[in-house]
């Protein structure tokens, strides 16, 4: 395995690792979304809402985490 290669790979553990952490936080009753100033409280967002974004966070996390499994078992 070439340096490039094992650059790859760590960089695809990471994003797994972190896809893994996006999925505790959106996994909890009301997730938190901070950016320099401004945070989201996801209690006020309606019922409808917050399960619709969560599950599609959730269907991103699931699609993008095999995508990653596949290109790393490619490497």
């Amino acid at each position: 395995m070439d340096k490039n290669t094992l650059d790859q790979a760590n960089s695809i553990v990471r994003t797994i690792n972190v896809l893994g952490d996006l999925n505790f936080v959106i996994n909890r009753p009301y997730p938190q979304f901070s950016c320099n100033d401004k945070d989201v409280n996801s209690a006020s967002f309606g019922g409808e809402t917050l399960e619709q974004l969560k599950m599609t966070i959730k269907d991103f996390i699931g699609k993008r985490k095999l995508e990653l499994q596949n290109e790393f078992s490619a490497l």
